[in-house]
């Protein structure tokens, strides 16, 4: 028999584990509210300019959709919660822009989540175990 160097499925369920604790983190941080649930471009109108939210975001994210896509197990690794994830910061920084405060928790969030990811799930425990 060959060895394999893929993680074993408890390994990558560790490691599904561990990533969706810090998204948990992440929700509990008030500069994250505003990613903790999905634009709603009427209910959002009066803090930003969101009517072409929806329009110009081809694939809208927040951290709750995140966590509900973990609870019933729609992800088969880390890394693949952990780029719905980045689509939340991609999506924010496509549509507020740099001059945005928005943009800056974003960005302050992103660095944030990403050390956590590198330092507690290193490879290959965030891939998946059939590649």
């Amino acid at each position: 028999a060959v060895a394999s160097s893929a993680p074993d499925d408890g390994s990558v369920a560790v490691a599904r584990r561990i990533c969706a604790g810090i998204v948990e983190d992440l929700m509990r941080d008030p500069a994250a509210s505003i990613f903790c649930h999905p634009v709603d471009p009427e209910r959002d109108k009066e803090d930003f300019t969101m009517a072409d939210y929806l329009e110009v975001i081809s694939k809208p994210m927040d951290l709750g959709c995140v966590m509900r896509k973990y609870k019933e197990g729609q992800y088969a690794s880390a890394q693949l919660l952990r780029e719905d994830v980045v689509q939340i910061w991609r999506n924010c920084y496509d549509f507020n822009g740099p001059d945005n405060i928005v943009y800056d928790r974003a960005l302050a969030l992103s660095e944030l989540f990403d050390h956590r990811f590198q330092a507690l799930i290193s490879p290959p425990f965030h891939h998946t175990v059939a590649g």
